[in-house]
């Protein structure tokens, strides 16, 4: 599906199928952890929006994403961890990261060495990246992005949920990647237990900015059925301070959006005497097998390589 087709497609549009797996058997999506405007499909069990955002309302939207000019020393920490699982992929030297924002991953896997790529919804983005030596394409990653290139590595870091036509842009990142190449993959998991605690308030549930909404087993679903071998999966993560904001004033009607980890939220403050905390750490990797283990940690991460 190239850029063209996908604008087409997504103006005012209705899902009358699941945009997954294309079945007919669709319902409201209700359970006793949430009652809300949310459809899921009976066949691959993906929980999506109905209704799909126009042109002009996704542009409105991501225009006015805020600007993150500096990381914070926690997330740099966290991307050089990454990059250091992608070394043992590294033959083309190039690594694409989908929905980059303004770069700052790629920033750091350039120092390293990589040739790096990246795509991007609005020129101002795509402006910003390019400053900064990063190949860019506009928009979703489709047909027309970086013709003639594959890749080593294709990150894709809470992106998918943005996304209404999941499955052309799913089928996409193994026509991308190199033979041996590796996808990396985060997104929320709806199956969380956050979302369990929180409900109709979890604050992943905005629409038009996401669309789809994955557990763990119907991401794994969607990448075997591309043809990609899944290597490894995992739900981490627990927002102590959102969770807590939210009790101490569940009785009011404002969505919970305590989730910055920018220097000085309450997040990261969290993070940081975590990180300082030998007991702390060890105390944190312990909930995080947990949490995976039983599949509730907020965020899914799921790597998967192109065999053939």
């Amino acid at each position: 599906m190239n850029s063209n087709q996908a604008k087409t497609e997504i103006q005012g549009s209705i899902h009358q199928n699941c945009p997954l797996c294309g079945s007919a058997q669709v319902q409201k999506y209700q359970e006793k952890f949430y009652s809300g405007s949310l459809t899921r499909c009976a066949n691959c069990k993906l929980v999506f929006s109905t209704l799909l955002p126009n042109e002009s309302e996704l542009s409105s939207f991501y225009n006015a994403y805020p600007d993150y000019p500096k990381l914070s020393a926690l997330t740099i920490k966290r991307y050089q961890e990454l990059l250091d699982k992608f070394e043992k992929f590294r033959k083309s030297n190039r690594i694409l990261d989908v929905g980059c924002g303004h770069g700052h991953f790629l920033e750091e896997a350039k120092i390293r060495g990589w040739e790096v790529y990246g795509t991007e919804y609005t020129e101002k983005a795509k402006s910003i990246c390019q400053s900064k030596g990063i190949e860019m394409h506009l928009g979703d990653i489709d047909t027309d992005a970086f013709p003639g290139v594959n890749f080593d590595v294709i990150t894709s870091i809470e992106v998918v949920e943005h996304v209404g036509m999941i499955k052309g842009h799913m089928e996409l990142y193994p026509k991308k990647l190199r033979s041996g190449g590796a996808l990396y993959i985060t997104t929320p998991n709806f199956n969380s237990l956050s979302r369990f605690i929180m409900k109709q308030k979890w604050r992943v549930i905005t629409i038009p900015e996401h669309l789809s909404y994955f557990n763990s087993g119907t991401l794994s679903a969607c990448l075997s059925k591309t043809g990609l071998h899944v290597d490894s999966i995992k739900t981490t993560g627990l927002s102590i301070s959102e969770i807590k904001y939210y009790l101490l004033r569940k009785n009011n009607s404002l969505r919970v959006n305590q989730t910055a980890i920018e220097p000085g939220s309450e997040n990261y403050i969290l993070r940081e005497q975590i990180e300082s905390n030998t007991l702390a750490s060890i105390l944190k990797n312990i909930t995080n097998k947990i949490l995976s283990l039983l599949r509730l940690g907020d965020t899914i991460k799921i790597q998967a390589t192109k065999i053939n």
